[in-house]
């Protein structure tokens, strides 16, 4: 199951992480259109807001803290840096059965305003500050990163895909998302001390028929489709 940023289960990263995905096509998708348009948030927003309703759903915390990377780079040198500077941060929000995925979607993107004004400040040294360091608790259990780069590249005319080599390490669970086309992409990886492959598979076909359903009905409270707390 997941750890909840508070559970005081000790969190050990790994770099041979589990992973499996699904994708969801334009037609899944098309239902985003109106509540983004009513609510004022883009599709990226909404499918976060989602993945973070699913996490409610199998924890049915009233409050969901997930890790989500900030790019640290803009307005400043670090903009043209080749090394990594990416900086993960807790991003909080906070659930009742009055919220539909619009209402939702809106309260992300304004903690992610407010999380941005401080993404330079090193996860690391908010641990420090919380009193974090060494007692095996830790800031986030889940994280959600959005991906937004396009993985094709035409060389002299040539088509070509490119291949992650490597990522980063992975405490808990990672829900990726990024674009191809006009379909979506979702994969899950996860941590092969706290997840087997059953667990993984069980969780994205979980997800992948919450978010349907979640899209479908995009315009009804989010709580009432949460249903009882699952476990894996």
């Amino acid at each position: 199951s997941f750890v909840a940023a508070d559970s005081g289960r000790q969190t050990t990263a790994n770099i041979d992480v589990l992973r499996q995905r699904f994708r969801l096509d334009a037609a899944a998708l098309a239902g985003l259109d109106a509540p983004g348009q009513q609510f004022r948030v883009v599709r990226p927003e909404m499918l976060m807001a989602g993945v973070a309703a699913y996490i409610h759903r199998m924890t049915m915390s009233r409050t969901v803290i997930v890790g989500m990377p900030f790019m640290r780079r803009m307005g400043s040198a670090a903009i043209n840096a080749t090394g990594p500077v990416v900086n993960v941060l807790p991003v909080r929000l906070r659930f009742d059965e009055a919220l539909s995925l619009g209402a939702l979607s809106q309260q992300l993107s304004g903690e992610l305003r407010n999380v941005r004004k401080h993404q330079r400040y090193d996860a690391e040294q908010v641990q420090r500050d919380l009193g974090l360091v060494g007692s095996g608790r830790a800031l986030y259990g889940p994280t959600i990163n959005f991906k937004v780069y396009d993985g094709d590249l035409s060389l002299a005319g040539m088509k070509s895909t490119t291949h992650v080599l490597a990522a980063g390490p992975v405490e808990d669970i990672e829900f990726g998302l990024w674009f191809e086309g006009d379909a979506l992409t979702v994969e899950l990886s996860a941590n092969p001390q706290r997840y087997t492959a059953d667990d993984l598979e069980r969780h994205a076909d979980r997800l992948e028929a919450f978010l349907r359903g979640l899209i479908a009905r995009a315009d009804e409270p989010v709580g009432p489709q949460l249903g009882r707390r699952h476990r894996v």
